[in-house]
């Protein structure tokens, strides 16, 4: 990551996904050339993010720094019509081992 930030710092960064939701100032911290950690749903959170690139404020859901220091607006109302959205569109990406892969069972043996 610091090779893609250092490179060109027009660049921007948003990390999402679960892991940074739940740790959102963490993974900020952590990781200061990622501009932008997107908690929730995204499909909506980054549309808003680049119509406001420069003045991210008024994004919910996104967490960012200003001044040192870590700001996490608020979050986003939860998305209730996920219809709206296309499925993605995976057929070109190469997704066979991640597809193939057998679910192992947690339970425990019954005597």
């Amino acid at each position: 990551m610091e090779h893609f930030g250092a490179s060109n710092r027009k660049v921007k960064l948003a990390f999402g996904g679960v892991f940074a939701s739940l740790n959102a100032p963490l993974v900020k911290l952590q990781c200061p050339e990622v501009d932008f950690v997107c908690r929730g749903d995204g499909e909506q959170l980054i549309l808003d993010l680049l119509l406001h690139l420069n003045d991210p404020e008024g994004v919910p859901g996104l967490t960012w720094m200003k001044d040192g220091r870590v700001i996490q607006n608020p979050g986003r109302p939860m998305e209730r019509h996920l219809d709206q959205w296309p499925f993605p569109d995976r057929e070109s990406l190469k997704l066979d081992f991640v597809e193939s892969m057998p679910l192992q069972g947690t339970e425990k043996p019954v005597p």
